[in-house]
């Protein structure tokens, strides 16, 4: 209860009781040991969690034993192998709701599709347009990424199949313009080339494109993130 009332409450998304004390083995000496996932700013929620244990231990005589992982460990299709057993094995104590959730990690996506963002256009008064190609289409999927988590869908793991299931859900349904769709399919196809073909010639207008389109999936995730 201190942990969700303290400055980094918000960013709990989930609290997992897991080892002796899950499994009702523990004897008078077990630690509690306490899996705690963060929204975001883990190294934080860490500090705070370490502060709260000494208290604990200071007050009540209790040692608790805080790890702290990130949101971005359970989008994983093979997670780390600890951190299957303690949700496999563990008893969830707290969860965030679904909604506030979804959101948390879409703002994740925004704020890092923003940061590369940022750079691609500093890369375009360079003159650095294959770098620009390749941040501008990161910036791009960032956000696709999160458009999907807002409607509660999981994040395919191959790139193309995020273009798909993003048309599908976004641009089949009306509510983003179809320019979007043949926009990120060529782009992934340039990002590509840009990336991985040397003798590939990128030009300022391919990279004043894919600003474009990265700047409009930028903005149609803020709109959907301050409804």
């Amino acid at each position: 209860r201190q942990l969700l009332q303290s400055p980094v409450g918000e960013q709990i998304a989930q609290i997992t009781l897991f080892g002796s004390s899950a499994r009702g083995e523990d004897a008078a000496d077990s630690d509690i040991d306490l899996y705690i996932v963060a929204l975001e700013s883990p190294e934080q929620v860490g500090e705070v969690c370490d502060a709260l244990a000494l208290e604990a231990a200071l007050r009540f005589d209790e040692v608790v034993e805080p790890v702290v992982g990130c949101v971005d460990e359970l989008r994983e299709q093979y997670p780390p192998y600890f951190f299957r057993n303690v949700l496999r094995d563990g008893q969830e104590v707290y969860r965030m709701d679904e909604e506030s959730w979804r959101r948390g990690e879409a703002a994740n996506f925004l704020a890092l599709a923003t940061e590369y963002l940022e750079q691609s256009r500093d890369n375009l008064a360079l003159g650095h347009y294959r770098l620009l190609v390749d941040g501008a289409y990161n910036a791009a999927e960032l956000c696709l990424k999160g458009l999907l988590r807002l409607k509660g869908e999981p994040i395919p793991k191959r790139h193309s199949r995020i273009v798909q299931r993003f048309s599908r859900l976004y641009v089949l349904s009306g509510e983003l313009p179809r320019e979007i769709g043949r926009w990120l399919n060529r782009g992934l196809r340039l990002r590509n080339r840009a990336r991985y073909e040397y003798h590939t010639e990128i030009t300022e207008r391919d990279a004043r494109e894919m600003l474009e389109l990265a700047e409009s999936l930028v903005r149609a995730l803020e709109e959907r993130l301050a409804l």
